[in-house]
């Protein structure tokens, strides 16, 4: 798919975002304790520095233009997934902390899942419509 200018930046973050699920899985299928902390840590660093600015920015630029266009549910759509990404990555922060004895396994697969599941809504759905949108309408959010 190619991506308008507006939206590559947001685009490629993704890659990130897909690397970090990778690694979980993989991560998961060693089934490793001490493995299993570590990518913990990494899930919960990656969170804090990659994926909040992230959601930030497309809380913050992208959502804004897409609701001025009245795309209410693709917005609360993105809206519940970040807010769902981020307790599941709290999830996580607190069973490293416990020493993964926290059912840290069955977060980090549900954490995978839902992160890969995000990322497909919004290269598919939400950043397609986005394109449509500042095309049709000749304006770039931000």
């Amino acid at each position: 798919m190619k991506r308008a200018t507006f939206l590559l930046d947001l685009s490629r973050e993704h890659h990130t975002a897909l690397a970090l699920a990778h690694r979980v899985r993989k991560a998961l299928k060693i089934g490793d304790g001490l493995e299993l902390l570590e990518i913990g840590q990494d899930v919960t660093a990656g969170f804090e520095s990659e994926l909040l600015p992230h959601f930030s920015k497309e809380e913050f630029e992208l959502l804004p233009f897409l609701l001025a266009c009245g795309e209410v549910e693709l917005v609360e759509r993105t809206r519940a997934e970040h807010r769902g990404l981020t307790r599941m990555a709290t999830e996580i922060a607190r069973a490293v902390a416990a020493g993964g004895d926290e059912g840290l396994e069955s977060h980090l697969v549900n954490f995978a899942e839902m992160l890969v599941a995000h990322v497909r809504f919004e290269e598919r759905q939400l950043f397609e419509r986005a394109q449509d949108l500042a095309v049709d309408d000749d304006r770039v959010f931000s």
